[in-house]
């Protein structure tokens, strides 16, 4: 049986580094809904700990 940090869609990430994602996710959509523009938040934060990581499979 595949646990969270066992499923194929999460590579090598970290438990660290899947709760810095959840929380630039969480500051991003914060942005977002207040001004626009969230993605400039969680777009870097991807690029950062995904580098070069498939989009969709």
């Amino acid at each position: 049986m595949l646990d969270a940090l066992n499923w194929p869609g999460f590579a090598d990430l970290s438990l660290a580094g899947l709760l810095f994602l959840c929380g630039a996710a969480f500051l991003a959509g914060a942005v977002d809904a207040i001004v626009g523009g969230g993605g400039l938040i969680q777009l870097p934060a991807m690029l950062l700990l995904l580098p070069g990581g498939e989009v969709i499979r």
